[in-house]
């Protein structure tokens, strides 16, 4: 069905959906279109779905809605439940943070009925702070998915947050038996990468994915998450999931290394990258964010060299499977 599912997983989200489900009743939608919203309650142990179910059937009447429950912690099933739940041809990943600009569903929707070739397209996010904002927060606006989203797509990343995706290949993908290597964050993890999958994978199948600035959005970021110890988590989880990624890329750029030393190629990098930034540390920005994040990078290479191989054939194996279905 033509139309846009917005997707709000949730985890313990309860003070935060007030002005997120705001912004989403306020949407402009001419009627062109379907729209709906799901909220994704993935294991709370708040109020989130009674939260949520007080805000819309306070406020959308007529605007579909439904509260789903995925008790699996993680992001990527709970972004999962909501794709199945899904019933338009878009969807739209909305964390429990963020504020559409009320033109975002339309714009998204155009932009998308438009060119069939794109998978994905990204907006900007502009950051909204519960607090004064910290002096270095621009240095590292990219890591709170803010910013400009050039440089991720040349690296054929797009942030998770805000993302408008074509169901049907995700659906596809599924059917395929593709499912997420990482979870996504879940309570006390700040493991990040589900989306880089998702954006990587559509790459690899041949579409097209974008960076759009006039998708504009907010991102609210609450004080607890504006000191260096939420940013060192953060690099940490940055560089824990980087080398699943970088199974994808391999394969996105064909290369046709043995996947034995891709690996050790990876991992011999990642020894390298150490000792030029202790030496020469990105400028202006701190070492030791760079230096936790390929520490980590490091353990969990390491811990990939028994499993890289089957990982990469799971991959190849689940594109085959793809174009099969589709009789590419």
């Amino acid at each position: 069905m033509k139309g846009v599912s917005v997707i709000v997983c949730c985890y313990n989200s309860e003070k935060l959906l007030t002005p997120t489900i705001a912004h989403l009743l306020n949407q402009q939608i001419d009627g062109e279109f379907g729209y709906e919203i799901i909220v994704v309650d993935n294991n709370s142990s708040d109020s989130t779905a009674q939260t949520a179910a007080r805000l819309l059937e306070a406020s959308a009447p007529n605007i579909n809605s439904s509260i789903i429950h995925e008790e699996k912690p993680g992001l990527a099933y709970a972004r999962k439940a909501g794709i199945n739940k899904a019933k338009y041809n878009y969807v739209i990943f909305c964390d429990d943070d963020n504020w559409l600009a009320p033109d975002y569903v339309a714009r998204a929707f155009k932009i998308m009925e438009a060119d069939n070739t794109l998978a994905a397209i990204g907006g900007k996010g502009d950051a909204v702070f519960e607090t004064e904002k910290p002096g270095w927060f621009n240095i590292y606006e990219s890591a709170y998915a803010t910013g400009s989203q050039e440089g991720n797509l040349k690296d054929n990343l797009l942030f998770g947050a805000g993302i408008v995706i074509r169901k049907q290949i995700l659906s596809d993908l599924f059917k395929a038996n593709f499912h997420s290597i990482l979870p996504g964050r879940t309570q006390g993890k700040l493991l990040a990468g589900d989306d880089a999958e998702y954006t990587i994978v559509f790459k690899i199948l041949g579409f097209n994915i974008n960076y759009l600035p006039e998708l504009k959005f907010k991102h609210f970021l609450k004080q607890e998450r504006l000191n260096y110890t939420y940013l060192k988590k953060m690099f940490i989880g940055f560089g824990n999931s980087r080398p699943q990624i970088d199974c994808y890329k391999n394969i996105l750029n064909k290369n046709e290394l043995h996947s034995n030393l891709q690996w050790i190629w990876l991992f011999l990098k990642s020894i390298l990258r150490t000792i030029y930034w202790f030496t020469f540390p990105p400028p202006g920005k701190n070492r030791i964010m760079y230096l936790l994040w390929n520490r980590a990078y490091i353990s969990s290479c390491w811990q990939l060299r028994n499993t890289y191989k089957k990982k990469q054939d799971y991959i190849s194996k689940t594109v085959s499977s793809y174009h099969a279905l589709n009789k590419v």
